[in-house]
């Protein structure tokens, strides 16, 4: 039989400095945010389904996107199916298809109120003001929005990849500088570790409190 160690994967552990406790504590952290991570990307698809359901029950059915098209095609494949309905297409979609198409449908400050979103409590690195075309001034709500929902997908995928989302960067000055970061607008915006749960409850939020309250029942 193998070792923990090779169980484990060596090189994964060589993220933790070989630090088995760390590796375990850290598997753990993922179980205490995966409630809310999950609510996040269950409001996510859903909103992009009522507002697009709006106009056409049976969009997912009838998109001619490319991408759309294909996504249908390989689900009916794993499926082995000759059709599926509108719920069980939508039930399979994944959050990076769900993004796209919010994005792609410019929903997304139809989905999320990001005016209460602070992105400098999230790290010291993120400036209040930010260089937009050559100028410094602040980012919009929609560019807030698309900032969180970046981080939002990267975290996610991190998590349920088993990835160590307690690392963070120095910098030559000696600070740390968050490793989980996204780029809007050619500026670098991050999550300390230690933030990344009041990061999930601002994201929740901007749904709505009523979400924010049924996460933390």
């Amino acid at each position: 039989m193998l070792d923990l160690e090779t169980l484990l994967s060596l090189k994964r552990l060589g993220s933790y400095n070989g630090d088995l406790q760390a590796h375990l504590d850290n598997l753990k952290l993922i179980g205490k945010y995966t409630p809310k991570i999950a609510l996040v990307e269950i409001a996510l698809r859903n909103s992009l389904d009522h507002l697009l359901s709006a106009k056409d029950t049976e969009w997912i059915n009838n998109s001619t996107d490319p991408r759309v098209i294909q996504m249908r095609t390989e689900t009916l494949k794993a499926c082995k199916a000759t059709t599926l309905n509108h719920d069980s297409h939508l039930s399979k979609m994944t959050l990076g298809m769900v993004i796209y198409l919010i994005r792609q449908e410019k929903l997304l400050a139809h989905i999320l109120d990001a005016t209460k979103i602070e992105l400098q409590s999230y790290d010291p690195s993120n400036k209040k003001r930010h260089f937009i075309n050559g100028r410094k001034s602040h980012l919009n709500h929609y560019h807030k929005a698309e900032a969180v929902l970046s981080l939002f997908h990267i975290l996610r995928n991190r998590c349920y990849h088993w990835e160590n989302i307690t690392k963070v960067r120095v910098g030559k000055n000696g600070q740390t500088y968050p490793r989980l970061t996204t780029k809007i607008l050619d500026n670098f915006i991050g999550i300390h570790p230690s933030k990344i749960e009041k990061f999930l409850e601002d994201l929740l939020r901007a749904f709505g409190e009523d979400l924010l309250r049924y996460a933390n029942h």
